[in-house]
């Protein structure tokens, strides 16, 4: 309710960002909170379908009631799947290199049709961006980047 109210307008934030080392300090126990936990949770802020993704990329307030990653320290994360689509893509890249490419893009379309393959082939996994960050950042020096509102 807190976070509602600051995200208002209507009162203070508090410092929630030194929470993450208690969450830390739980795992470091091996006593981690699970990983749906309320706000502080790995994956309490990851999404997976393409049209949250399209709506962080286009308007994130729709989609995160608060500003995750100012209020609590803590990425808006996204996790690629089959129904990702190029969306979830474009949001991952962003996210992880500040950098916002164009659905147009050669290579952010031919990225997203080897991964689609994957899944068309079996795949049950989601994609990480460890996973394709190399690739990704390849991308990067092609044509059709645009920079990132900070």
């Amino acid at each position: 309710m807190l976070l509602h109210l600051i995200g208002l307008g209507l009162t203070e934030a508090p410092d929630f960002t030194t929470l993450n080392g208690l969450a830390d300090l739980y795992a470091d126990l091996d006593q981690a909170l699970p990983a749906k936990y309320p706000l502080f949770g790995r994956d309490a802020h990851r999404t997976r379908a393409g049209i949250h993704a399209d709506g962080l990329n286009k308007f994130w307030p729709m989609y995160a009631p608060f500003d995750v990653p100012r209020l609590l320290g803590r990425p808006l994360e996204l996790s690629l799947t089959q129904d990702s689509g190029l969306a979830g893509l474009i949001f991952l890249i962003k996210t992880h290199t500040g950098h916002e490419l164009s659905k147009d893009h050669p290579g952010l379309r031919a990225l997203h049709a080897a991964l689609q393959e994957e899944f068309a082939a079996g795949r049950q996994t989601a994609v990480e961006w460890e996973e394709i960050a190399e690739r990704a950042l390849k991308l990067r020096g092609q044509e059709a980047v645009v920079a990132s509102e900070p």
